[in-house]
């Protein structure tokens, strides 16, 4: 069977909206449009309420945002989905080089080419839906493990479907050699199925695929079986619709891996008929998937605005989710369960939920379901989020529960002596909104935790508490925060830093800053009852009258900049002559919030003054 596909230095095969490698006009541009503006209406994903600057004192981040305050992504047409240009003079940058591993807002996976194409079995010759030469023809001819290519007179060119084509072999299809073609669903056919019991791969490289619909799963791809093995790369999906993923639908898949990188989806709508097991982009159902590289930008679904994976062992990275809406669930990403099964079957097998190198923005969630962000783990599941930016989304009310997690919701679960725990390092929360606790971080469960090199700056618990962060851990967990900054965040009620579910929760602080959080409970403005003192923290102001006070800490101003994107991610930095300069007890982690080395002794916090990744003097 053919290798994956990977990125490379190759000049660009498939580029969206300009078409300048193949010379072509771009004539499909207005169709994929057209129909990316159809998803949107009938979703209708509307404009996350950020309120502005976001909540707190901290003015916003001082640098280019991603986003119009009207809510669209930058480089793109906003809730129209139309698509986003992309150039090889001008096209978006790939992932990095910051050291912080979070994607740039304007990332364009397909700014940078594939491999070349692929030596074809078959080649289509003709545009047209049936007949000899076309690609209806060359699947029903081809052979099982195939690769069917097309001529290159056929870039720019748009394939409208009549019907949905089956798939009952392996096979792969690589448009590589036609950048810009397009294949059109109408918005009335599903583009591609297959159903399969016995080993298959399915690939497909090189393709726009749009206005794909059904009221079944997957509208413009579709997979059921076992043993199957399916990979995306380089391709553009717009304006399809179905009720389980928008675009892409992999199910019930035993044994079976799913691959999509280096691939764009834009206005794709998980709403029709919704079953409740659906993204808006994609819906994984116990398989292993494995996103990469990908960009997701105005996609609406429910119970996830563009991913949902059941038990599909996730492993999300280098990838960016702008303004994805779901009106009852999370507003980008939905994973309940790490461990393999299907939407029945929770087993005892170790499984594992990964966001690795990622931007959340201005998606909008509901309930108790995360603005961005909705990870659920079960016993024997390891939750890892590292490097990662989740700024100005929101949760708004909704049914099912009060909203929870303005830019995260995070459930762990734990078995005896089984050592489950969520991690968390190198991650930004900013300007999130809950409409009711957990303005940035939303956590509860068995598991243990554990916060390194974290920022919460700006985020607001707008009707209770929390508004950095609430921990609503069971008596048996255990977490540890080091290196923290918990900055001008707000409670509605109280609590404006963090809310504590216990006077006894074994939760401890280390090297951490708590400053100018507010809550309207003057007993209670940056937190209620106190974490444990792990020694060399900042609290600031002081606690008067009857608030609480964290052990020892330093009462001091910490001396912190407004928030502003430095290095590939959102940071406040610590300003001269700041108290927590080399002030950190040992050990510390070996890096800061950015990846930046922390040199001589450590600097509380999550940030190190001092020079930060070849960009001169961070402080």
């Amino acid at each position: 069977m053919p290798s994956p596909r990977t990125r490379s230095s190759t000049p660009c095969l498939l580029l969206v909206a300009s078409l300048s490698c193949s010379g072509a006009n771009g004539s499909g541009d207005a169709d994929a449009g057209t129909a990316a503006s159809d998803a949107s209406s009938g979703g209708d994903p509307g404009t996350p309420t950020t309120g502005g600057t976001g909540p707190g004192t901290t003015g916003g981040v001082t640098t280019t945002s991603s986003s119009d305050s009207d809510g669209t992504s930058a480089g793109s047409t906003g809730e129209t989905g139309t698509e986003e240009t992309g150039t090889e003079e001008t096209g978006g940058a790939g992932p990095g080089p910051s050291c912080s591993g979070v994607p740039p807002a304007d990332f364009d996976p397909l700014a940078g080419g594939l491999t070349p194409p692929l030596r074809a079995t078959i080649v289509v010759t003709s545009a047209a839906d049936d007949g000899p030469g076309s690609l209806r023809a060359a699947v029903q001819e081809a052979p099982a493990d195939a690769v069917i290519g097309f001529d290159p007179a056929l870039a720019g060119q748009t394939i409208a479907f009549a019907s949905t084509i089956e798939l009952d072999r392996s096979v792969t299809i690589d448009g590589g050699a036609a950048p810009g073609l397009t294949l059109d669903g109408g918005d009335a056919v599903r583009l591609f199925l297959g159903n399969n019991e016995q080993p298959r791969r399915f690939a497909f490289f090189g393709l726009r695929m749009i206005a794909g619909r059904t009221e079944g799963s997957g509208g413009a791809l579709s997979f059921n079986g076992e043993h199957l093995e399916v990979e995306v790369g380089g391709c553009y999906f717009a304006g399809n619709k179905s009720s389980e993923g928008g675009a892409i639908r992999v199910g019930y898949l035993h044994e079976s891996t799913t691959y999509i990188h280096d691939s764009t989806f834009v206005g794709n709508l998980g709403e029709e008929g919704s079953t409740g097991f659906s993204g808006g982009a994609i819906s994984a159902t116990g398989t292993n998937l494995h996103v990469a590289r990908c960009r997701f930008v105005d996609n609406v679904g429910m119970p996830s605005g563009a991913v949902y994976a059941i038990h599909a062992q996730p492993l999300i990275e280098d990838s960016v989710f702008i303004h994805n809406v779901s009106h009852n669930g999370a507003g980008a990403l939905f994973v309940d369960g790490g461990g393999p099964g299907d939407n029945n079957n929770v087993t005892d097998v170790p499984g594992r939920i990964e966001v690795l190198r990622a931007r959340f923005e201005d998606n909008a969630g509901a309930a108790a379901n995360g603005g961005a962000a909705l990870l659920w783990g079960y016993p024997m599941d390891n939750i890892t989020v590292e490097d990662t930016l989740l700024a100005r989304n929101v949760v708004e009310m909704g049914s099912g529960g009060g909203p929870q997690g303005g830019g995260m919701k995070v459930h762990i679960e734990a078995v005896e002596n089984g050592g489950q725990r969520f991690r968390a390092a190198r991650v930004a929360f900013v300007d999130n909104i809950s409409r009711n606790q957990g303005g940035g971080l939303w956590l509860d469960g068995s598991g243990d935790v554990e916060l390194e090199n974290v920022l919460f700056s700006g985020n607001l618990a707008e009707g209770d508490r929390g508004g950095g962060a609430t921990f609503n851990q069971a008596a048996s967990a255990r977490v540890t925060v080091t290196h923290a900054t918990f900055v001008n965040n707000v409670g509605g009620v109280a609590c404006g830093a963090f809310w504590l579910n216990s006077d006894t929760a074994d939760i401890t602080f280390r090297n951490s800053i708590i400053a100018f959080n507010d809550g309207v409970n003057p007993w209670e403005r940056q937190f209620g009852y106190p974490p444990k003192d792990g020694g060399a923290n900042i609290q600031w102001p002081a606690p008067d009258g009857g608030s609480a006070s964290l052990g020892q800490a330093l009462q001091l101003d910490p001396l912190l900049g407004p928030a502003t994107e430095q290095d590939g991610t959102v940071v406040r930095p610590l300003l001269a002559g700041s108290p927590a300069t080399d002030a950190a007890s040992l050990p510390a982690p070996e890096t800061d919030a950015r990846g930046a080395p922390r040199n001589g002794p450590p600097d509380i916090g999550a940030y190190e003054y001092g020079p930060g990744c070849g960009s001169g003097d961070a402080g």
